[in-house]
């Protein structure tokens, strides 16, 4: 066995201190690494709300149609599952313009309990907005809305868009208060850390949009950074 080189043990003792500082400094340098790309990862991660690894579920959503007034539209979600194995919702139906005189909408809303019968908050402070990952096999110019509720009792907030692309990313300063389908005008802000539920819509757009089938397939819904 190799003797330690030095002044006898004072050489040796000094050797330890030595290596006992290269190894916590080794340590400490790792840690700081780890603990950087955690915070890395964290920062810029999208934090999924429907879809994906969490999957759909046919039972955290119900219709809410122009049927509550009268009307005859009708509004469907089911979960399919393509030939890539992946996982989607697909949002179906049949708007009715003619009965409400023009008017008329089909929607998918979530519920505002959890399955364990628990009120869901989904809280997106510190996030840009709303992503959807949508499939779109042939693109098309039907209009679908999504809508945030909050908790400010028969309002909500609302973008608008078509599926001519794979992913939608809705800033919270894009979402417009709307009241019965119209626009609200004051200066009241979304509170993106309040949302309670939201919901995917096909209407008319008082005329802009007519009686006939729409079609959506949606991947993911998320918060992104």
């Amino acid at each position: 066995m190799e003797m330690l080189k030095g002044n006898g043990p004072a050489g040796a003792s000094a050797h330890f201190r030595s290596v006992w500082v290269m190894a916590a400094l080794s340590i400490a340098g790792l840690l700081w690494i780890t603990v950087s790309s955690f915070k890395g990862r964290c920062s810029s991660r999208d934090v999924l709300l429907f879809g994906g690894h969490k999957g759909w579920h046919r039972v955290d959503w119900t219709a809410v149609d122009d049927r509550v007034r009268g009307g005859q539209s009708i509004s469907n979600l089911a979960i399919v599952t393509l030939s890539d194995k992946i996982e989607m919702a697909h949002f179906y139906g049949h708007l009715d313009t003619k009965t409400l005189g023009g008017a008329g909408f089909a929607s998918q809303r979530s519920s505002p309990l959890d399955r364990k019968g628990r009120m869901v908050r989904f809280n997106g402070s510190g996030y840009t907005g709303i992503m959807l990952k949508l499939h779109c096999p042939t693109p098309s110019d039907q209009r679908f809305s999504l809508n945030l509720f909050t908790d400010q009792s028969f309002v909500s907030w609302k973008y608008s868009f078509a599926c001519t692309s794979t992913q939608v990313n809705v800033p919270w300063s894009s979402f417009v208060k709307t009241y019965r389908g119209r626009p609200v005008l004051d200066d009241t802000k979304l509170d993106e850390s309040s949302i309670v539920s939201m919901s995917i819509m096909y209407q008319s757009f008082f005329g802009e949009q007519y009686s006939g089938p729409f079609s959506l397939y949606i991947q993911e819904i998320a918060f992104y950074a």
